[in-house]
């Protein structure tokens, strides 16, 4: 009877285990087709359910079996995803209106960046132990990212992190049209100055190009091209500067 009883709670135990496994990759598949629509507050909650047994399994494998540190990290990057991108919403308002309490979450998102950059590190490290990784993951990654490796793509988050939420930085963006065609895209109408202090935006000032190129009194040879059709004899002017791709 009592050995009737210990098969029957081993069975039982053992339907249980496979129930909660199923029921992870199943919202592990969620969430992840959820993260590629974007619908990142719904892909946390799945990631959130799939760890309730991802992680325990990890755990007790003390992160030995690399699948199954990878399938944690990986549902750990969603969730630092998702938080990456509620900060996302309540920053860009802020940083587009010069508020200074902008600062604060630019903080906030600058480490919430770098917890998320440190799991894609994780993930690449760990795939490369891993055979379902290796054999069943990797080539789709690699398809879908056009062949760079994860660590690329947390190294440019990394670096625009630091650029646009830390210290001071000053950056010119340039207003073309494409309507009149040149190498960088368009021609230049007009352009902005943008400082950044720590994530928030101490100096927006958008000018026409004509405001600059009138400050400019010297002359510079124009090339073929902009010489016989453009330049009226005055050379190189700043709005036809990017007339060649490196200017």
């Amino acid at each position: 009877m009592m050995r009737r009883s210990f098969v029957v709670s081993v069975l039982i135990i053992g339907m249980f285990f496979l129930v909660s496994v199923g029921s992870a990759f199943f919202f592990t598949i969620k969430s992840y087709r959820e993260v590629k629509g974007f619908q990142f507050d719904a892909a946390k909650t799945s990631a959130q359910y799939a760890l309730l047994v991802a992680k325990p399994l990890d755990e007790c494998t003390l992160h030995a079996v690399a699948s199954l540190h990878l399938w944690r990290v990986a549902l750990t990057s969603i969730e630092d995803a998702a938080l990456v991108s509620t900060q996302l919403k309540i920053y860009l308002p802020l940083a587009l209106e010069t508020d200074p309490h902008a600062s604060v979450t630019a903080q906030e998102l600058h480490t919430s960046l770098a917890h998320l950059t440190q799991d894609l590190n994780q993930i690449e490290a760990t795939g490369e132990h891993s055979f379902i990784y290796q054999h069943f993951l990797l080539p789709t990654i690699t398809t879908q990212l056009h062949s760079k490796k994860i660590s690329e793509i947390a190294s440019q988050i990394s670096t625009l992190s630091d650029h646009f939420l830390s210290g001071k930085h000053r950056y010119v963006v340039l207003f073309q049209n494409s309507d009149e065609l040149r190498a960088t895209g368009g021609f230049i109408g007009s352009y902005a100055i943008i400082e950044f202090n720590n994530g928030a935006v101490s100096e927006l000032n958008i000018q026409d190009i004509y405001e600059a190129d009138g400050q400019f009194s010297g002359f510079v040879e124009a090339p073929h091209g902009v010489k016989e059709y453009l330049s009226s004899g005055k050379g190189l002017r700043l709005p036809d500067a990017n007339w060649q791709p490196d200017f």
